[in-house]
């Protein structure tokens, strides 16, 4: 089948501002790019629907929507030889920012038309897929203690509603980091990042690349509500990796896990709030083929 699956979601970010499908579809027409559309309107289904559309035998699958739309419908051809096109339409929209596709949607249904790929490693945690990073500690609650709706209504900043009494209620257990199956580390809170921007666009991972089979842990060691402001001042200002409780790393597989057994630690991938720690995260290089600028 020659024909492309758009995959949209009503309730991304400009979606909720501006009729946007309408105009995408008809890029995508002048483009020569025939397609079908599905919209996925809940958490998972974009999961579904592209596993659907792998199955059915499309040329590839395109989303329309914010980074937690990517994210689903990656998950869902991840094992398939579809390619996944990115129309950006979400508030961040940090994977294609890394990718380079630009938030125009001409020009990023240009992308997909001129044809030229790119594979990617993803991080497996738990039977799931992720392409942008995960966390333990006190960034996990929050993403935690944010619901679907406040996240439709106010967007980044309901993440921003919710850091201050998190920050003062959180009671920081520790976390044990082990990389490799050799390094162990431990501290308040671990972030795992394959992109090098995360959350509020803030470059966490200066080092990271998207295909070199490697994934970035940053491990901020303080546990106490008072040391967080000050990671967060300079994570502002790009400079968190200069603090001397701050750890840097690369590694291609993770053991995260409390070090007081039975103690609940949350866990969050690409925003969304998945278990309590233990987990083990796996990069599985090349995983993903993606619509990119040539280089």
């Amino acid at each position: 089948m020659q024909r492309y699956c758009l995959i949209a979601n009503p309730n991304a970010g400009k979606m909720r501002k501006v009729p946007l499908l309408n105009a995408v579809r008809s890029l995508l027409d002048k483009a020569g790019l025939e397609h079908d559309v599905r919209t996925t309107d809940a958490p998972g289904l974009g999961i579904t629907l592209a596993m659907e559309a792998a199955a059915a035998g499309y040329r590839g699958v395109l989303a329309f929507g914010g980074d937690g739309t990517v994210s689903e419908v990656a998950s869902g051809i991840i094992g398939s030889d579809l390619t996944l096109g990115i129309i950006p339409a979400g508030t961040m929209n940090l994977f294609a920012r890394e990718l380079g596709i630009p938030t125009r949607l001409e020009e990023a249904v240009q992308i997909i038309a001129q044809g030229h790929t790119r594979r990617v490693e993803v991080g497996k945690v738990e039977g799931r897929y992720f392409l942008l990073g995960a966390s333990a500690g006190l960034d996990a609650a929050i993403v935690r203690n944010v619901t679907p709706g406040s996240k439709r209504r106010w967007g980044k900043w309901a993440y921003y509603l919710k850091a201050p009494l998190t920050l003062l209620t959180y009671s920081y257990p520790a976390v044990r980091l082990v990389m490799d199956g050799g390094v162990t580390m431990q501290g308040g809170t671990v972030v795992v990042a394959n992109a090098r921007d995360y959350g509020d666009g803030y470059r966490i991972a200066p080092g990271a690349s998207l295909d070199d089979g490697v994934m970035d842990a940053c491990l901020f060691r303080g546990r106490r509500a008072f040391n967080y402001p000050r990671y967060f001042w300079a994570l502002r200002r790009n400079r968190h990796l200069l603090l001397n409780d701050v750890d840097y790393y690369k590694a291609s597989n993770f053991l995260l896990r409390p070090v007081k057994e039975n103690t609940k630690i949350p866990f969050q991938i690409d925003g969304d709030y998945l278990c309590d720690l233990p987990v083990k995260i796996q990069v599985i290089p090349k995983a993903l083929s993606v619509y990119s600028p040539e280089a």
